[in-house]
């Protein structure tokens, strides 16, 4: 979709069973902006093991995430409140984030931790239309 922008918040609870909603919300933001199938298998992993990563902590019992959507962009950011240590990033973790998004980045403040992903759609030029059934 050509010109999409809007902002989509939502909380999930910090439990495995919970996490998978934040992925789909990315995954089916990025198919209405018209990502093809690959970038929204790749922003689906990015954002899917970021959210992981703030649920190993124990301490605080959800996650907020925030998907902000600009023509051919989506960034997400994701809080956890009540963490008091940045996870540990394994580098393989690191290295499909790397693969899968344009930018991301861990960062922990006094008691919360933080994540920022962004997509961009590549191949651009707007929406793509098919014709219709012949006559």
């Amino acid at each position: 979709m050509d010109g999409m922008t809007g902002r989509v918040h939502v909380k999930v609870p910090a439990q495995p069973a919970y996490l998978r909603l934040g992925r789909l919300v990315a995954a089916g933001l990025a198919g209405e902006c018209g990502f093809t199938v690959d970038e929204v298998d790749e922003l689906r992993i990015a954002v899917d093991e970021l959210i992981h990563l703030m649920a190993q902590e124990s301490v605080g019992d959800e996650i907020e995430l925030e998907y902000r959507v600009h023509d051919d962009t989506i960034n997400v950011l994701g809080s956890r409140s009540g963490v008091y240590l940045r996870p540990e990033i394994d580098p393989l973790v690191a290295e499909i984030l790397d693969a899968a998004a344009d930018s991301w980045e861990v960062t922990a403040a006094s008691n919360s931790i933080h994540f920022a992903v962004t997509k961009h759609r590549r191949w651009g030029g707007g929406a793509t239309s098919f014709p219709g059934p012949g006559p």
